[in-house]
């Protein structure tokens, strides 16, 4: 699994319940109950921003090669999609209103 072969320095994807998963490097680790590298506790910078966090091992995903690459492409698939979809929805809003207005 890629939790047990994270290193301090090294950048990996975070993923927090109140987040997007972002790049976060890895500045230090406490070993948790059990010495498994699963159960460390990490100190981590997310990039770009000056933010340090502790999170689980748990919460963390080594970044691979190639990860950039996909992110960049699926961005723009969602970016592309959420264009149709508010464009869709202010089309179906307006078409609404225009009814309501034709009621009263």
């Amino acid at each position: 699994e890629t939790r047990e072969k994270l290193a301090v320095g090294q950048v990996a994807w975070c993923h927090q319940k109140c987040r997007l998963p972002w790049p976060a490097q890895l500045l230090s680790f406490t070993e948790g109950q059990d010495a498994r590298p699963s159960s460390r506790i990490w100190t981590v910078k997310y990039l770009e921003c000056e933010t340090e966090e502790t999170v689980s091992a748990t919460r963390l995903s080594a970044f691979l090669p190639g990860d950039a690459t996909a992110l960049a492409e699926v961005a723009q698939v969602a970016e592309r999609e959420f264009r149709t979809s508010s464009a869709s929805l202010a089309a179906a809003a307006a078409k609404a209103a225009a009814a309501e207005a034709v009621k009263q």
